[in-house]
């Protein structure tokens, strides 16, 4: 048996470290304190187990074609942008391809890890009960979620609205505001989506912000005067034009161009000095030109049980208040000198037996891609496969690496050091322009090094280069795609699909 690793946490990152822990022959244990798997994305009836469960019917603001994992496509017939609901079956369903749930133990708190002789003793709590269970394990991984914990500014008189308050994380849907003047806190992806979401069924929504943001659309056009066709924002973003970034004049310009509709509204409208902070919308500024939102800008001054009031003396009135104010990330079981991570190397390794996934700071983008090979790197370093470089060359390269990387670089570097990453210029000139130019999905990192299935990743590569192409009306063909069928692929086989067998994992229904 391999090194015993314990893993905190059954989420996404969790679940893709038990795998990742496996495949590198290692003897993972998985501690989930609610009854489920799925993090952010768990079940309903699991909420009250953990704070920030993303509420029924909500929409990702990744498109499903690069918010995957590597070696699992999302179902052919999955819409662009996958609900909660959906997401909690694409992780069942993980789970059950390769075998991870025997893993886990569920109901399980964990109350302390400390260091013991270069190895973690971990204490934990089953099932609420306050007697503790405790083993040793050779290495930790925390992979617990960056949305325990809700965060709520302390406001002044923010005790007398006490009984009609909450924070975003307990949001379940709107029915049980309708009829009632909301107040909406805080402008950032969820306070925008709940503001949005409330507006047809609440008698009036007040969002309070105080600085705008850029408002983007999941869909975007590819025509720079926005006549379309129009597809998923991310599968315009390639490993080309990701080495080329845009200047900052060039990046407002571009946002200018793509954000016309809050220009209308006062309280939105950019400028070039506007932080690059950003909003996904989708009938957001509709409802406010219906009256159904309306805009409260400015400092927070005080609550009173009748309302908030601003510091330029504006006062709103609600009947709720809901605070999108964010978390904080809190991981009271490590040693106090860790408690506020400092900078891993590659976000990743805290020390060469203690790693923790999912929570990097300044890179947008999928989640799934990230976290995959974040644990890949994790679990590779534990087995002694990736070993660790000096420690003059990890201190110099966590100092140069950037508080804010672009996406594509920071899964290019963790490729690298896991050695998965593609050599681009091996490949025949047709795929080699797909890699380059086509939509930067996680199945690249299928293609080479241990485990990778190369046959099935290039065609699932191959597959929504075609979909991506059809929708920009391109004429270039990509090769090999004339008789592709669906298809099934994991870390080592390709499943030929039936014509009748519509629902099986594929980037893209082809039929």
């Amino acid at each position: 048996m391999g090194k015993e690793i314990a893993i905190i946490g059954a989420g996404p990152s969790g679940l893709t470290s038990i795998k990742a822990a496996l495949a590198e022959g290692l003897s993972p244990t998985a501690f989930e304190m609610s009854g489920g798997i799925g993090g952010v994305w768990g079940e309903a009836q699991h909420a009250a187990h953990q704070q920030g469960t993303a509420w029924p019917g909500m929409k990702s603001n990744i498109s499903r074609y690069t918010g995957a994992f590597s070696d699992f496509p999302w179902p052919s017939n999955t819409p662009d942008f996958p609900t909660t609901e959906q997401h909690y079956a694409y992780l069942s369903a993980y789970a059950k391809e390769f075998k991870l749930l025997p893993c886990v133990r569920f109901e399980s708190k964990v109350i302390e890890i400390k260091p013991k002789d270069n190895q973690w003793l971990v204490r934990w709590q089953q099932n609420d009960s306050l007697a503790c269970q405790e083993k040793i394990f050779d290495a930790v991984i925390v992979a617990s979620s960056k949305f325990s914990h809700p965060f709520i500014p302390p406001f002044k008189g923010l005790e007398t609205v006490r009984h009609k308050m909450s924070h975003s994380a307990d949001y379940q849907g709107p029915k049980p505001f309708a009829g009632k003047k909301v107040l909406v806190v805080g402008n950032s992806f969820s306070g925008t989506a709940i503001a949005e979401e409330l507006a047809p069924v609440a008698a009036l929504t007040t969002h309070h912000f105080r600085q705008e943001h850029w408002c983007v659309k999941r869909y975007r056009s590819a025509d720079p005067e926005h006549q379309g066709p129009w597809l998923p924002r991310d599968l315009l973003k390639t490993y080309a034009n990701s080495q080329t970034p845009k200047s900052p004049e060039e990046e407002v310009t571009f946002l200018h161009a793509h954000c016309q509709e809050q220009q209308d509204f006062a309280e939105w409208q950019m400028t070039n000095a506007s932080p690059m902070k950003f909003t996904i919308v989708e009938d957001y500024f509709k409802r406010c030109r219906e009256e159904k939102i309306v805009f409260a800008k400015g400092e927070i001054d005080s609550f009173t049980e009748k309302g908030m009031k601003l510091t330029n003396g504006q006062f709103y009135e609600f009947d709720h208040v809901i605070f999108c104010t964010g978390y904080q990330r809190q991981l009271p079981f490590l040693p106090e000198h860790l408690r506020h991570l400092p900078n891993p190397y590659e976000d990743t390794m805290l020390s060469p037996n203690l790693a923790v996934i999912g929570m990097y700071e300044g890179a947008r983008g999928a989640v799934f891609p990230i976290v995959d090979l974040q644990a890949r790197l994790a679990c590779g370093v534990f087995s002694g496969r990736c070993p660790l470089p000096s420690e003059e060359t990890l201190f110099k390269e966590i100092k140069e690496t950037p508080t804010k990387r672009d996406e594509i670089e920071f899964l290019n570097s963790l490729a690298k050091k896991i050695g998965i990453l593609p050599d681009i210029k091996a490949y025949d000139p047709g795929f080699r322009h797909i890699l380059l130019d086509g939509a930067h999905t996680p199945q690249r990192f299928n293609l080479t090094g241990p485990g990778s299935n190369p046959e099935g990743a290039k065609q699932a590569i191959e597959a929504t280069e075609f979909y991506r192409r059809e929708l920009l009306g391109s004429k270039e063909k990509v090769p090999r795609l004339a008789n592709l069928c669906l298809f099934k692929i994991n870390s080592s086989t390709i499943k030929k699909a039936k014509q009748d067998e519509m629902d099986v994992y594929s980037p893209v229904n082809l039929q």
